[in-house]
């Protein structure tokens, strides 16, 4: 059996941490919604200069995305930080990686870069050879 954790990562930002505290919670509703939520949320990411990703915001990328989803459970999840400590956590596990820029995947210790970051076939393809190779 193979799981795939998201480790959001917050680079110095509160942007950052409001969309990663959003991305947990959009997890733990519906797992099957991070993915396209985690695409939507780059696709349509404003400037890093500003505070672009409010909760509004990022529930209204959402929607727009089609997600199914509690949206007042997501504004509360996100407002009130429900998911802190998992955030927290996967700052610790980025930190030991040296991650310092998002978006960073890793795959049974191997870095994913560049657009494949965004691209589930490319990133299903390195978990099948990972697997191959854990079974050798």
């Amino acid at each position: 059996m193979t799981a795939l954790r998201a480790v959001l990562n917050v680079i110095e930002s509160w942007t950052s941490r409001t969309a990663a505290l959003a991305g947990e919670a959009v997890y733990h509703q519906n797992p099957e919604a991070f993915w396209p939520f985690y695409e939507a949320v780059y696709a349509k990411q404003g400037d890093e200069q500003t505070n672009w990703a409010t909760a509004d915001t990022l529930i209204q990328i959402a929607k727009d995305a089609n997600l199914k989803l509690d949206w007042d459970l997501l504004k509360k999840d996100t407002t009130e930080q429900t998911y802190a400590q998992d955030v927290k956590n996967d700052e610790a596990i980025a930190g030991k990686l040296g991650v310092n820029s998002t978006p960073t995947v890793y795959i049974n210790g191997r870095v994913v870069a560049g657009q494949d970051t965004f691209n589930y076939s490319a990133i299903k393809e390195a978990i099948g050879k990972a697997q191959g190779e854990s079974a050798k």
